[in-house]
C-alpha cells in the first residue's frame, strides 16, 4: 500500500508491504520477452489536460545548485472502476552545471502488472530553440525490481527504465507518463496522499486530484498551507493545488518518524474509521468451519495440553516460530491474507497471512481473537490523520483473554512462552478490523516491575605489578523485549559470535583481555527472561598518568550512554526523538583489599522524559556504583528541548566513575615489594593451617 507521491524525494507514508530500499534488478526484456512487455507499457500522446504547471525558472540561480526543478506535476484522477484510474506525473529540470549533470539519473517508473499498464506521453531535451526527443522503444527497459527480497517479502512490482542520451550542461528536461489502473481491492474509494514540498527546490509543485462528484472527499494539509481551488466538471470535482517557489525541506537529525517537515496534502473518502474497518471486515474473513488442516493442528494442540493457558500459548508459538515470515504481495495479495488452509500447510505467511492463521486457530480452541491494523512505527500520530487505509502497515491480533487485553505479533519469533510474559507490540492506536469496529482504539501497555535489562559488572581488582590479572565477572539479564531480541540474536548468530563481540569490546576498553571461563547463557521462555554470564581476566586495568606515581581506572556504564546518546543538531527548531520505552539497572561492584577512602553520593535527574538515578556506596573493601534509567516518552517538543539536552549532558557526565591511587615518588618498587611478600606469607599460613587439619596443600595463587 506504498503510495507514490512524487519520483523527486519521496516519503514513505505507510503500507501493509513494508518497503526496505534494497534493490535487486532484474532485466527482463529479452527479446523473446519483448512483445509481451509492450502490453504492459506503450507510447501514447499526452492527454489534453496534462501540462497544467506552468515552467518556473529558480528566483536565485546561484542558490538551486546543479539540477533545478522546474516543474513538479501529479494528477490523480479516480474512476468508480479501479481499471480506469489513473496517475499522470509530469517533471521538467534543468541542468546548471557538472554537478547537476552527474545528478541527471535514468527515469524510472514502478507499477504492479497485475493490474496496471503504464502510457509514457513525453522523454525530450530542450537545448536553446532546439527540442531533442527521448521516448523510443529502444531506449526502454522493463526490470523485475524486488525491493522488499531481503525482508522476506515479493511484490511482484516492475520497473520502467530509461535512459537519457546525450545530455548537457544548459539541457531542460522533460518526460511525463500515466500509470493506468488501481488495486481493485479499493473499489471506488478515493484516498491518498500529495506532497508539495521536497528536499530540494521547485519552481513550481502542482497536484490535481480528479474524482465523481457525488462523493464526498475530506482534505487535510500538513505544516503549510498551499493555494488552492476547486471547480466542478461534468460528472467530476476538480481539487488544485499549487506552490509556486517552493523551499527545499529540512529535517533536523533524530525528530520522530511522525514528524513532517514538507508540505503535504491527505484527501480521504472514509467518514471515519468505523468505514475503513468495514471496508477491510471481508478481506480479513474467515471460513464459517475450521478447514481439514487447521481442525488437525488444533486437535493436536488439544490432544497435548489440557488448560485454556496452555493451548494459547502454544498457538501463539507455533504461529511465531513455525511458519516463516515470508509473503507473496503481488496484486491484491499485498492485502487480502491466504486461507488459513493455504498458510498452514505451505507454512509461511506474512503480517496477515500470520494474523489470520491465529486468530483461526484460537476460535477452533474457543477462544476469541481480532485482526489489528497498526502502523509499526507512526501509532501515536494516527489519531490526527484522516481515516483511511494506508495510514496502517502492520497487522497483529487483539487477544481478549482472562479478563485483560493482549496485542500479539505473528511476525515476532521466539518470545516468551506464555500470553503474559511475551512483549506485545508497542502500537498505541489499532483499528480492529470487522463489521462491528469502532473508533482507533487506544492502548497503553502496564510498565514493567523489573528493568528490562538489568547489568552487573564485578571487578576483583588488583594492582599491576601484582602477578594475577583483574577478574571481570559480568551478568546481563534480559527481560520482556529485551529477552526476545537477545534470543534471536543468539540463535540467529550463535554464541561465540556472541562472545567474540564482548571480547572484542573490553579488549578495545582496558587493552590484554583474554576469557577467564565460557559464556553461559539461561534462557527461561515461561518467565522470557535471558541471562549471559561472561568472565575476562584482565591484565591491567591501572593505566599510568602524566603524573609520577599516579595510577587511574575508569568505571562507564555504557548501558546509559546507548540510550541517552546527543543529537548532532543541539539547537532544536524540530522536535527530538527520545528512545523509549528504556528501563535500564547498571551495577558496577568493585572488591580492592586495601578498601576505599571515598565517601558515598547520590544523583538525581527527573524531567517528563526520562527518570535517571546514581549512587556511590562504600561497604568495606567493596565500592557499589549504581546507574538507573527509565525512559517516560518518547518525542521532545522543541520548547523542552533545551532543558532535555541539558539534563541529558548531566546524565552522560555522570555514569562514569574514575578512582585513582598515588605512590610517592621513588617508593613504587618498595610498595609492589610489599604487596608481593603479603601474598607469600599469606600462602604460607594457609597451608600450614590446611596441613595441620589433614588436608592437602591449596594451589598456588
Amino acid at each position: 500500500m506504498t503510495y507514490k507521491t512524487d519520483s523527486i524525494v519521496s516519503r514513505y507514508i505507510s503500507s501493509l508491504k513494508l518497503c526496505m530500499y534494497l534493490l535487486l534488478l532484474v532485466t527482463v526484456q529479452a527479446p523473446a520477452q519483448a512483445e509481451a512487455s509492450q502490453t504492459l507499457w506503450k507510447i501514447a500522446e499526452e492527454p489534453s489536460w496534462g501540462s497544467q504547471a506552468e515552467i518556473v525558472s529558480p528566483e536565485n540561480e546561484y542558490a538551486v545548485g546543479g539540477r533545478y526543478y522546474n516543474v513538479a506535476e501529479t494528477h490523480s484522477r479516480f474512476e468508480n472502476d479501479p481499471a480506469e484510474s489513473l496517475a499522470y506525473e509530469r517533471y521538467v529540470y534543468s541542468i546548471n552545471n557538472t554537478s547537476g549533470l552527474d545528478q541527471s539519473d535514468a527515469i524510472t517508473i514502478e507499477f504492479d502488472p497485475l493490474y496496471q499498464h503504464v502510457l509514457l506521453h513525453k522523454v525530450q531535451l530542450r537545448r536553446g530553440d532546439s527540442v531533442i526527443n527521448q521516448l523510443s522503444a529502444d531506449n526502454v527497459q522493463l526490470l523485475q525490481r524486488e525491493t522488499e527480497l531481503e525482508s522476506g517479502l515479493y511484490d511482484g512490482m516492475q520497473t520502467i527504465h530509461i535512459l537519457l542520451h546525450d545530455q548537457r550542461v544548459g539541457d531542460q528536461v522533460e518526460y511525463s507518463y500515466s500509470v493506468v489502473g488501481r488495486n481493485p481491492v479499493f473499489g471506488s474509494h478515493v484516498f491518498g496522499w500529495a506532497r508539495l514540498q521536497a528536499g530540494v527546490p521547485v519552481g513550481n509543485y502542482y497536484y490535481q486530484l480528479r474524482y465523481p462528484k457525488y462523493k464526498h472527499v475530506n482534505f487535510k494539509t500538513y505544516v503549510n498551507e498551499p493555494e488552492v481551488t476547486e471547480r466542478v466538471a461534468g460528472q467530476y470535482k476538480e481539487v488544485t493545488w499549487q506552490e509556486i517557489h517552493t523551499e527545499a525541506s529540512h529535517y533536523q537529525s533524530d525528530t520522530p518518524y511522525s514528524f513532517l517537515a514538507e508540505t503535504y496534502v491527505q484527501y480521504s473518502s472514509f467518514k471515519d474509521w468505523q468505514s475503513v474497518a468495514q471496508w477491510g471486515s471481508p478481506l480479513y474473513e474467515l471460513p464459517g468451519s475450521a478447514t481439514p488442516s487447521v481442525a488437525a493442528k488444533a486437535n493436536a494442540i488439544r490432544a497435548q495440553w489440557s488448560t485454556a493457558d496452555q493451548q494459547v500459548n502454544a498457538v501463539i508459538n507455533f504461529v511465531q516460530d513455525a511458519i516463516r515470515y515470508t509473503g507473496i504481495n503481488s496484486g491484491i495479495g499485498g492485502y487480502k491474507p491466504d486461507t488459513p488452509e493455504e498458510i498452514i500447510n505451505r507454512r509461511y505467511g506474512d503480517c496477515k497471512d500470520k494474523a489470520v492463521l491465529m486468530i483461526a486457530l484460537l476460535r477452533e480452541l474457543g477462544v476469541d481473537a481480532f485482526p489489528v491494523l497498526v502502523h509499526s512505527k507512526d501509532g501515536e500520530a494516527l489519531p490526527d490523520y484522516l481515516p483511511s487505509p494506508d495510514v496502517f502497515n502492520h497487522m497483529i491480533v487483539k487477544l481478549p483473554y482472562q479478563g485483560k487485553d493482549y496485542w500479539v505479533d505473528g511476525t515476532m519469533t521466539l518470545q516468551g512462552s506464555t500470553v503474559q510474559s511475551l512483549a506485545q507490540g508497542n502500537y498505541h492506536n489499532a483499528l480492529v478490523v470487522n463489521d462491528h469496529a469502532g473508533d482507533l482504539e487506544a492502548y497503553t501497555l502496564d510498565a514493567a516491575e523489573q528493568p528490562e535489562k538489568e547489568i552487573l559488572e564485578q571487578f576483583r581488582l588488583r594492582h599491576n605489578a601484582d602477578s594475577k590479572a583483574t577478574l571481570l565477572t559480568v551478568k546481563t539479564t534480559y527481560r520482556g523485549a529485551e529477552a526476545e531480541y537477545r534470543r534471536q540474536t543468539l540463535q540467529s548468530e550463535g554464541a561465540q559470535e556472541l562472545q567474540n563481540s564482548y571480547l572484542n569490546y573490553y579488549r578495545n576498553r582496558y587493552g590484554v583481555v583474554e576469557i577467564a571461563a565460557p559464556l553461559e547463557v539461561t534462557d527461561n521462555r515461561a518467565e522470557n527472561t535471558v541471562i549471559i554470564t561472561e568472565r575476562y581476566d584482565i591484565a591491567e586495568v591501572w593505566v599510568e598518568t602524566d603524573e609520577e606515581g599516579l595510577y587511574e581506572l575508569e568505571f562507564v556504564a555504557d548501558s546509559i550512554y546507548e540510550n541517552l546518546t546527543l543529537p548532532s543538531d543541539q539547537r532544536r527548531v524540530q522536535p527530538l526523538a527520545h528512545r523509549h520505552p528504556v528501563s535500564v539497572l547498571h551495577t558496577i561492584s568493585v572488591m580492592l583489599n586495601e578498601g576505599w577512602a571515598m565517601g558515598p553520593d547520590e544523583v538525581t535527574i527527573d524531567n517528563d522524559f526520562f527518570k535517571y538515578h546514581s549512587s556511590v556506596q562504600v561497604n568495606g573493601k567493596e565500592l557499589l556504583l549504581s546507574y538507573g534509567l527509565e525512559s517516560l516518552q518518547g518525542v521532545v517538543p522543541v520548547k523542552r528541548a533545551r532543558k532535555y539536552i541539558r539534563d541529558l549532558k548531566r546524565v552522560r557526565n555522570d555514569a562514569y566513575y574514575t578512582v585513582e591511587f598515588s605512590l610517592p615518588v621513588g617508593t613504587e618498587p618498595l610498595y609492589f615489594l610489599e604487596n608481593q611478600l603479603t601474598d607469600i606469607g599469606s600462602w604460607f599460613r594457609r597451608n600450614a593451617e590446611l596441613m595441620a587439619d589433614g588436608k592437602e596443600a591449596a594451589i598456588d595463587e
